[in-house]
């Protein structure tokens, strides 16, 4: 009887303690309409960035960065950064129209180290590294896995060990490693939906962050709104998004219509729905935010603020673009950068 006693115990200290090591996976339906309500958490000294059109003209301003006394903003469309000061006065271009060393091919991201600019071209599967003034220095081919070959990279983070991070359009893998010289490393993250060939494909709309002072990486879904923490060597640290009834519906009808039963497909598609914003924020305290795309009639868009853990703290509302929706948010250097609608380009402060 006592050894009976004694096994049940041992078995339950075993469930307890792999319950303590399962990944932290928060539901924060609840908590978004009872213990987190809507707060209002300003925005103060929100103003145009106003570019004058006789200097520089942007066409799809995707990514901005804002580094030490200037401002970068990369346009996919012209395939180059447009440098300005924070006056938003022109100063110079980074990058052309291109397949030569320095050249831009369908650009989706860029990032900027100490003194260097990475800037990846999708299309291309390779890596333009420029100077912080503009001059070319390297090029670095991602040794892609030959088994992967729906593989284009769409955002790029590079560590301080010099390694290379990136996500993806369309992949088995959503985020991978890369060393400094574009040898293929290791797999962080893993996409859970299978990728159906022929047929349709949900593409992989998603942005990767650093968070926790650059010891993990933040992947955060456009289409579902769930974040994935993951340390610099894979490991799931926490998984997490916030409840909105309008973008559960929207993500709900978007599946149901693509499962319909229709003539049989014949090759790969691939359809990409983006219900968030693009760009998600990680500020100086470790705060995360997140702006949905999707709103009510004649009501703003909500902002979602999470603590470092991934729990929902409230959300917020930004009256000032009701005209005007944002579709990109960036915060560098304690500046908030809004990309709307209509390619206008506003900064702000939060209080």
């Amino acid at each position: 009887m006592i050894k009976r006693v004694e096994l049940l115990i041992f078995l339950f200290l075993l469930l307890l303690i792999q319950g303590m090591c399962q990944t932290k996976m928060i539901d924060q339906k609840k908590g978004l309409y009872q213990d987190f309500p809507h707060k209002h958490a300003q925005f103060f000294n929100i103003k145009e960035f106003s570019i004058n059109p006789k200097e520089a003209i942007l066409a799809t301003p995707v990514k901005i960065i804002k580094h030490q006394d200037k401002v970068y903003i990369l346009d996919r469309k012209q395939c180059r950064i447009f440098v300005f000061n924070p006056q938003a006065e022109f100063l110079y271009t980074i990058g052309q129209p291109g397949q030569g060393p320095g050249d831009l091919e369908y650009p989706g991201d860029f990032y900027i180290s100490s003194n260097e600019i990475f800037v990846i071209n999708s299309g291309a599967k390779r890596v333009e590294v420029f100077s912080l003034d503009g001059k070319f220095e390297n090029r670095i081919d991602l040794e892609v896995p030959k088994d992967n070959p729906f593989s284009y990279p769409r955002h790029i983070l590079l560590g301080d060990n010099g390694k290379i991070y990136v996500s993806y359009n369309l992949n088995k893998i959503l985020v991978d490693c890369y060393s400094a010289v574009g040898e293929y490393e290791c797999a962080l993250l893993e996409r859970q939906e299978q990728i159906i060939l022929p047929g349709i494909n949900l593409g992989n709309s998603s942005h990767i962050q650093f968070a926790d002072e650059g010891k993990a990486i933040l992947h955060f879904n456009f289409f579902t709104g769930v974040f994935t923490k993951i340390s610099l060597s894979g490991e799931i640290i926490a998984v997490f998004s916030a409840y909105d009834k309008i973008h559960k519906e929207s993500q709900n009808q978007i599946i149901k219509n693509i499962r319909k039963p229709e003539k049989k497909i014949q090759a790969l598609q691939i359809q990409v729905f983006e219900l968030w914003a693009d760009g998600f924020c990680v500020e100086e305290t470790g705060e995360i935010l997140a702006l949905l795309l999707l709103k009510e009639k004649d009501a703003p868009q909500k902002i979602y603020v999470f603590s470092p853990e991934g729990l929902l703290k409230y959300f917020t509302q930004i009256e000032f673009f009701s005209n005007d929706p944002i579709k990109g948010m960036f915060f560098w250097e304690g500046q908030y950068f809004f990309i709307t609608q209509q390619n206008k380009i506003f900064t702000a402060k939060r209080g």
